[in-house]
């Protein structure tokens, strides 16, 4: 159902992860890699304090994907 990957001054890389409801979190490190499915596909919330953020936010979509890291860039790619 549901996938939480959290650290701290570490970085999160995934690949083709699938779930639900993914929720990535970490401070001091970026987040990269992709998950299942397309960007459609998901209820998006995602912010950085400092970095770039290809993920932004949408409000439609049945699966959930909640993304935040700080000093550090998010880069979330779709396979489907």
């Amino acid at each position: 159902e549901g996938v939480g990957i959290s650290t701290t001054n570490g970085r999160i890389n995934v690949r083709a992860i699938t779930a639900y409801a993914i929720k990535l979190a970490t401070s001091n490190g970026s987040i990269g890699g992709s998950v299942c499915g397309r960007r459609e596909d998901y209820r998006i919330s995602s912010r950085t304090s400092n970095g770039k953020n290809s993920l932004g936010s949408t409000d439609s979509g049945a699966r959930t994907l909640d993304v935040s890291t700080s000093n550090a860039g998010i880069d979330i790619d779709f396979e489907g």
